[in-house]
């Protein structure tokens, strides 16, 4: 996959998701390449982690608002309330 130019894709994954599986995630990012595919792991059952888990949602504030992911291999714990 060609992708020169594009802006960075965050892609968020949780491992305990049962609509979308963490393995999906991880095989959307993966094909974009390193440093445009960027997968966010959430450790965190449910679906939907953005927002209600605070450190997702930081993470994917701060890539809205800079254009800049959060390093590869990034893992936000558990934290839904």
């Amino acid at each position: 996959m060609n992708a020169d130019g594009a802006a960075p894709v965050l892609v968020v994954g949780g491992t305990g998701d049962p609509v979308t599986p963490y393995p999906d995630a991880r095989h959307t990012a993966r094909p974009l390449g390193d440093g445009l595919g960027v997968l966010l792991t959430a450790q965190e059952e449910g679906h939907g982690t953005y927002p209600r888990n605070r450190c997702v949602a930081e993470k994917v504030d701060h890539c809205l608002r800079t254009g800049r992911t959060p390093a590869p291999g990034t893992v936000c714990r558990g934290s839904l309330s």
